[in-house]
């Protein structure tokens, strides 16, 4: 269907095959039998009630009451593609190539290039012209094809073009003009929809919720609403603030609409690609309402919600409730004002996850659109989001992880330790790349750490867990990759290399990449630069490296097992970390260090070590080095009575001096497990709230219970 148009209950249907009426519901021909087919481009109907038909051959047609008549006779080189009727009775005709526009007036044709002056405009005239509408300034506007002519406006005198210049859209065409209610001018192009209201030009696109940006068709109805007609992506009803998209069908070609016509009854015409379609708009909006809100606990429809910054995900379901649309057939639109203030576009997601908010007020705003395109008003759910009351003793209990985590975390005066310490000092001022060795638990990433603190460096310190990336996915933990480069890569993910930009990034347990994957680490390494995977433009690596092992990389070279390249790539220099054993001057600091933090945490007055017991701690070897240390500590706060940690409150391989258990060494869980249970047994059994084991520990819930479930720890109580 190419044109629409009604008249005394009948409804006129320009097709490629010709005219045709509809009438009481019969369908028949709707020009004189010897006039033949004709593909009809255009119908109008004039102030007087006459029906204007323009067919493809330059022919015009027109209906005074009951009779046709030819109005201009054929021509084989003019389309009559446009019509519209001024408020002087002239009938205004658009051409296409090698027509032009121009008036029709007691059935002689003027152009209009005729009566404008001067220029190129009155030499060449206007041409290719799909879309004229009269405002009621008596100025004439055209949509026509090409970038330079796509919209125009004739005053009287004089043809003036709208540009890129002018604020206007880049387009190749114009397929439809409508005047608003509002008097301002509603354009149709081939990149969206823009609004003219004589000042500046307003653009709507797929972004705005538009589904096609391709408009053929524009008709405003009496309650004020657009209605506009896509190619390919169905009708859109748009109330100035949501676009409702109406599917006609499942084929593109019943989505594609190229006019549209509101009858008296208010019923909706589409004449499609595929035919004709009737719509009967609902009266009756939907509803929604917020069903769900998962933030640790789940909450039952809520007005209102708290909860603390700390918590991981705020998971919000809901869903719209209709009368003619099931949950299903909905779709929604929601925002978080104080977060994302513009409504996302229309989804068949009834849920949504926020992660990351800082403390303060939002609102949670969700919007259905049912099957019939009518909107629901807004569900609206309160948000407060409280500083965590437990950041400043994580912080404290778990230094090491802190942002601001440096040297003072460095506890020790002994030679060991200061001659790392001004290692450490002397790398803060230079770019080279610092290769941390060390057995495990000296604090290599303690190191790190302060290493990027020191420098003063702008950007983030970004640890990556080489043993811990599956040896498919290194490229893309490390590099990124773009939407679509593999199954399963549904957006594009930035690497650590480009998040760490400008900052540190800490490659810890470097030993431990498979050795197939130690390729893609050392092209980016020489390079100084990398692409995202699936991606072309080559971006630089700008983050100063520091990686970190508890292996002998020259030993894994002679074995085969580490790149002789790569290990030369990342030792610019070397920073070893004592073991514990090396420096047992140390171990009284350490030891009030981890004790005195640890009571902070548990709101307790610090227990001070008995002499016995500090010294069978310098007598210990300490295989798992500091990290065993600052276990045993906290084991020992937990389990000591009466200020005072006695030997008794010590491991017993400690007491008896052995390092070794059963032929192995002696497994740091084995304390991790003691004062979990211990926490655990203070608290009966109770993980959450503040009088419970997480809260004892300084850890999240989800944190504890991941460790318990690890450790084989059972919840008593």
């Amino acid at each position: 269907m190419t044109a629409l148009a009604a008249d005394r209950g009948r409804l006129w249907i320009g097709t490629p095959g010709g005219l045709a009426v509809l009438e009481a519901g019969r369908l028949a021909p709707g020009l004189p039998e010897a006039e033949g087919p004709r593909l009809i481009h255009c119908l109008h109907l004039d102030q007087r009630g006459r029906l204007w038909a323009g067919a493809d051959v330059g022919r015009i047609y027109c209906l005074e009451g009951e009779e046709w008549r030819v109005v201009q006779g054929a021509d084989d080189r003019v389309e009559n593609a446009a019509f519209c009727a001024d408020g002087q009775g002239r009938l205004w005709v658009g051409q296409h190539p090698p027509g032009e526009v121009g008036w029709l007036e007691e059935g002689r044709f003027t152009p209009l290039r005729h009566v404008l002056e001067g220029g190129a405009a009155s030499e060449r005239g206007l041409m290719g012209v799909d879309a004229i509408v009269q405002d009621p300034q008596g100025r004439i506007w055209f949509g026509a094809r090409g970038d330079e002519r796509a919209l125009s406006c004739f005053g009287g005198r004089q043809l003036r073009v709208f540009g890129v210049g002018d604020g206007f859209v880049k387009t190749h065409y114009i397929q439809a003009l409508a005047l608003g209610p509002d008097g301002a001018l509603y354009i149709g192009t081939g990149v969206g929809l823009v609004v003219y209201q004589g000042q500046r030009f307003r653009h709507y696109t797929v972004a705005d919720g538009l589904p096609e940006n391709a408009i053929n068709a524009l008709a405003f109805d009496r309650q004020g609403r657009l209605w506009i007609g896509t190619s390919g992506g169905g009708a859109v009803c748009w109330d100035g603030q949501v676009f409702q998209v109406i599917r006609l069908g499942s084929t593109p070609g019943e989505n594609t609409v190229n006019a549209i016509l509101i009858d008296a009854q208010e019923q909706v015409w589409f004449g499609t690609r595929a035919g004709l379609a009737a719509y009967h708009p609902g009266t009756l909006p939907p509803r929604v309402v917020v069903r769900q809100v998962l933030a640790e606990a789940l909450h039952r429809e809520p007005e209102s919600l708290a909860c603390a910054a700390n918590v991981p995900e705020i998971r919000i379901r809901f869903q719209g409730i209709g009368f003619k649309s099931g949950a299903r057939q909905m779709v929604y639109s929601w925002r978080l004002r104080g977060h994302q203030n513009r409504w996302s576009r229309f989804r068949a997601e009834s849920e949504v996850v926020y992660t990351g908010l800082t403390p303060g007020e939002y609102t949670f705003e969700v919007r259905a659109m049912d099957r019939n395109g009518l909107c629901s008003g807004p569900a609206r759910l309160a948000l407060t989001i409280t500083p965590d009351p437990q950041a400043d003793r994580i912080q404290a209990l778990a230094g090491a992880l802190s942002q601001g985590a440096g040297v003072a975390e460095f506890i020790g005066q002994g030679p060991a330790i200061r001659k790392v310490l001004e290692e450490m000092q002397t790398l803060a001022g230079s770019q080279v790349r610092v290769l941390v060795s060390g057995e495990t638990g000296t604090g290599k990433g303690l190191a790190a750490r302060a290493i990027h603190t020191l420098s003063r460096r702008t950007g983030p310190f970004i640890q990556v867990n080489c043993g811990a990336i599956p040896a498919g996915l290194v490229e893309s933990e490390l590099f990124g990759h773009e939407r679509g480069a593999f199954t399963g890569a549904t957006a594009r993910k930035l690497g650590c290399f480009e998040v760490a930009q400008g900052g540190t990034l800490f490659l810890d347990e470097i030993g431990d990449l498979p050795l197939e994957s130690q390729d893609a680490l050392l092209e980016g390494l020489q390079e100084g630069f990398f692409r995202r995977v699936g991606g072309s433009q080559r971006l630089r690596a700008e983050a100063r490296i520091v990686a970190a092992t508890n292996r002998d990389l020259q030993q894994a070279v002679v074995q085969g097992l580490f790149r002789l390249d790569l290990f030369y790539r990342l030792n610019g220099f070397t920073l070893h970390l004592p073991p514990l054993r090396q420096r047992r001057e140390d171990i009284p600091l350490l030891v009030e260090h981890f004790v005195r933090r640890f009571a902070q945490h548990l709101n307790r007055t610090p227990p001070t070590l008995r002499p016995e017991a500090l010294s069978l701690l310098q007598r210990y070897t300490w295989p798992g080095n500091v990290r065993e240390l600052e276990h045993l500590a906290q084991r020992a706060v937990l389990l000591c009575k009466g200020g005072f940690i006695e030997v008794e409150d010590l491991p017993l391989s400690v007491v008896q001096g052995e390092d070794r258990v059963e032929g192995g060494f002696v497994p740091l869980e084995e304390y991790e497990r003691a004062y979990i249970e211990k926490a655990l047994e203070v608290a009966g059994g109770v993980i959450y709230g503040e009088r419970g084991a997480a809260h004892l520990l300084g850890v999240s819930p989800e944190k504890l219970r991941s460790r318990m479930r690890v450790l084989g720890i059972s919840r008593r109580g």
